[in-house]
């Protein structure tokens, strides 16, 4: 919802039977401008009727930090001037992992809130402008006094071969506390499931397991730096997405760059005992990997869209974002285990395409037409713990 769609919303809420024109005297609009937002609400199924019938469904509620992602591709047409290359397109996206979870989940036509940390700089300003279309209002952030907004600049060639991508520093999520979530605890009281970036503090994590046991999470890996600190916690998890190098280095507590299919089982098993019951692990460009605590699922399947075998992790980065929004969208609408695999390796293909690059509008439609390319090949096994 909009700022104005919310105070609409709230002012609803409190006297569901109050007129178009007692609404116009409190909100300082004209009755037209009332009727107008109410159309919105009742497209967007937040109103469910004329008598003003709310809608109180719950929501996702996903919490992460927000990245300015500086993207630009490299002009093959033209030579490079000394050290200096020429980009034949650049985009400004206001992004992370959480925010692209959020987008993922709102072209699949689940309405998701969110809490999204900035720093307070301008990006940070700017990022919070950026997010109202999205519905995501001001009042949703954190804003990290004295903080910079992390940003993330990437080259590519045209083939999606990375030649140079940085990361900005910033501490805006080592900074967050327990009291900072709890002062959105009205969206966490009512979410549906809450989506949480790896990179949260264990104290963050705490705090949401022991304050909202009846509502699931679900942990987003991102990197090994965030998921490593988080291992005691991984009971708290309904689910969660690991790339392979990740889950081995948790289940064997070292390192390990090259890690075969047939490590699977005991990396699973170890997983298991550290308390996930529920997980997938993207084992290589082809594979996908789901583990319900007892049992094993291997997805193999086409992937045309992979073209860079040397740098997984940098692939799993591109369609991480659209595998967790694809598996809460499962885990919110009860899909068949089989059927969501099927939606991860499409979405994982889409996700690496060239035209997905800047455009990243994926409907489930789209995923389930996708589906049908895909000759997927499938083999099931107990886990022995």
């Amino acid at each position: 919802m909009t700022q104005r769609e919310q105070e609409l919303y709230d002012i609803i809420r409190e006297n569901p039977s109050i007129s178009q024109n007692e609404i116009a005297q409190k909100m300082n609009i004209s009755r037209s401008a009332v009727s107008v937002y109410l159309n919105e609400l009742y497209k967007k199924k937040i109103l469910l009727g004329r008598g003003y019938i709310l809608n109180e469904k719950k929501y996702p509620v996903v919490i992460g930090p927000a990245h300015v992602d500086i993207r630009s591709i490299k002009d093959s047409t033209k030579p490079a001037q000394g050290d200096v290359y020429l980009a034949s397109k650049v985009q400004l996206n206001y992004g992370g992992s959480a925010k692209n979870v959020v987008n993922y989940l709102f072209h699949f036509a689940q309405q998701t809130r969110a809490i999204l940390v900035v720093g307070d700089d301008d990006f940070g300003s700017s990022y919070i402008n950026d997010c109202t279309k999205l519905g995501i209002l001001p009042s949703d952030f954190i804003v990290v006094p004295n903080t910079s907004t992390l940003v993330y600049n990437e080259f590519i060639d045209e083939d999606r071969n990375n030649i140079l991508s940085y990361l900005s520093q910033s501490k805006q999520m080592e900074l967050i506390t327990p009291i900072d979530i709890q002062a959105h605890s009205d969206l966490l009281d009512t979410a549906s499931i809450i989506i949480v970036h790896d990179s949260i503090p264990v104290s963050v994590a705490e705090y949401l397991h022991v304050t909202y046991p009846n509502q699931p999470m679900f942990l987003i890996g991102s990197g090994e730096q965030f998921t490593i600190k988080l291992q005691n916690t991984l009971s708290y998890y309904c689910s969660t997405i690991l790339p392979m190098n990740i889950a081995a280095m948790m289940a064997w507590k070292k390192p390990m760059p090259d890690v075969s299919l047939d490590s699977l089982p005991d990396i699973c098993r170890q997983l298991v005992h550290m308390g996930l019951s529920d997980f997938y692990i993207m084992a290589n460009p082809y594979t996908m990997v789901y583990c319900d605590g007892k049992s094993l699922t291997l997805h193999t399947s086409h992937n045309p869209s992979y073209t860079n075998p040397h740098n997984f992790m940098h692939y799993y980065s591109d369609c991480r974002d659209i595998l967790v929004a694809t598996i809460c969208y499962y885990l919110l609408n009860g899909l068949d285990k089989i059927e969501v695999l099927d939606y991860l390796a499409a979405a994982r293909n889409l996700a690496n395409s060239k035209d997905f690059y800047f455009e990243q509008n994926i409907s489930i439609d789209k995923l389930k037409d996708s589906t049908k390319e895909l000759h997927p090949k499938i083999i099931s096994k107990p886990l022995t713990l």
